[in-house]
């Protein structure tokens, strides 16, 4: 190899010996980066003796400290688990749930009748039929029938028309204890069905069928949603010279707020239009009219520290308000919680929506589970982060050096090809 080639690679390997440590430099400080995240505030729970599902209560505090709308910044943990860096959290470190607003209520319950109708020529005896009067789909029939010691299997079907039949369970067992009343109840659980007509068939042959008095269902009445307060928020109240009243809302956390009532002093009778305004966002909430009927108003969700109130008085006096109370509906956390001491956290801006199975099985629960209150919050605090210490900054000097090598690189290769130019003519 000519002594020119191998000043040519020399020239070349030590510019890239330059280049590279200066794209390394340059690269080392981000990957030296280390961001301390996680949750910020956790409360304890109530101590759980007894395995089964429980309503973690999520109050108006823990939702003030939230930084999600949509509440994915919020776990269940067991009691010193935490802190931890979210960063470092795997699989199965939390307490499975389920976000509920509300569990439904019930003030009562009625018995809605169905006809038991006349049998047919094609019945077997002991068949009876039962109207679907309800004109909804139903999942059971309260039967009421005459005292028996015997027992008895049936099969359920439906029809829309009364003529073709389908089944919809088999093998029932029936059987009833002795209790000295004048006649018995019992509920006949089935898949969902919407069939305007029921037959039950007795599967026993020979043998005598029951009598069954009455048949029907037992509705219940749903409840109104309930709601929970948030602390009372400051008032002030501006009565303009546009003939407009603007009342500020003042509250010591950006609470969610989705139900305002108002208690109005003065005048008895008023009909103004308003709306409410979160100051913050700029965003109207709600846009309504004020009467003596009508002073608690539901609003699109606002998570604020200060709501404005906006009332049209035109050429009417300004309402004289009292108090203002505001509220939020209740939301909980649906969980299954074995024996020991749990806590809630929340704050993590970085979380995300868990997947949890438990939501394929919460269906099952029938009656309220038992409300567990978070205590009060506390800031989680962290050890503070192991500084990095940053080294010399030597990318610039590198830099400058490779430039300045590549056009001194450059220079001898253009004066080469010169002289080769020159040498070729002679």
């Amino acid at each position: 190899m000519k002594k020119k080639d191998l000043f040519k690679l020399a020239l070349l390997a030590v510019t890239a010996w330059l280049v590279l440590p200066a794209q390394a430099q340059d690269q080392a400080p981000r990957d030296q980066t280390r961001v301390q995240d996680s949750f910020a505030y956790k409360a304890s729970l109530d101590a759980i003796s007894q395995a089964g599902f429980y309503r973690v209560i999520l109050t108006p505090e823990v939702l003030a400290k939230s930084t999600n709308w949509d509440l994915s910044d919020i776990r269940i943990s067991r009691a010193g688990a935490w802190p931890g860096e979210s960063g470092n959290v795997t699989a199965g470190a939390f307490i499975p749930y389920v976000l509920r607003t509300d569990f439904p209520t019930y003030h009562g319950e009625s018995f809605i009748e169905f006809p038991i109708l006349p049998a047919q020529k094609e019945d077997s005896m002991g068949d009876i039929r039962i109207g679907n009067w309800s004109g909804t789909a139903i999942d059971s029939l309260l039967l009421q029938m005459s005292p028996s010691a015997t027992v008895r299997n049936w099969t359920l079907s439906g029809s829309n028309d009364g003529q073709k039949w389908f089944a919809i369970r088999e093998h029932i067992q029936v059987s009833f204890p002795s209790s000295g009343l004048p006649y018995h109840e019992m509920i006949l659980a089935f898949p969902k069905s919407n069939y305007h007509y029921f037959k039950i068939t007795q599967e026993d042959k020979g043998v005598l069928p029951l009598n069954i008095i009455r048949a029907g269902v037992i509705t219940q009445h749903a409840g109104v949603q309930r709601y929970r307060p948030v602390p009372s928020p400051a008032i002030t109240q501006k009565d303009s010279s546009d003939h407009h009243s603007y009342i500020s809302l003042s509250f010591p956390e950006p609470y969610l707020v989705e139900q305002v009532k108002m208690y109005i002093k003065s005048p008895r009778f008023f009909n103004r239009s308003a709306f409410l305004l979160d100051k913050e966002e700029g965003a109207v909430s709600a846009s309504f009219y004020l009467t003596p009927e009508s002073t608690t108003l539901d609003i699109d969700p606002a998570k604020s520290r200060s709501l404005l109130l906006d009332i049209n008085n035109e050429d009417n006096a300004p309402l004289v308000i009292d108090k203002v109370e505001a509220s939020q509906k209740e939301r909980y956390l649906l969980t299954w919680l074995e024996p020991g001491k749990y806590e809630l956290l929340v704050g993590d801006k970085h979380a995300t929506i868990p997947k949890y199975d438990l939501k394929y099985f919460v269906d099952t629960v029938s009656q309220e589970p038992v409300a567990l209150m978070p205590g009060i919050l506390a800031s989680i605090n962290f050890p503070p982060l192991t500084p990095v210490k940053p080294s010399r900054d030597y990318k610039g000097v590198y830099l400058w050096t490779a430039i300045v090598a590549v056009l001194l690189l450059l220079i001898w290769l253009c004066l080469n090809m010169l002289k080769s130019i020159r040498e070729s003519r002679q």
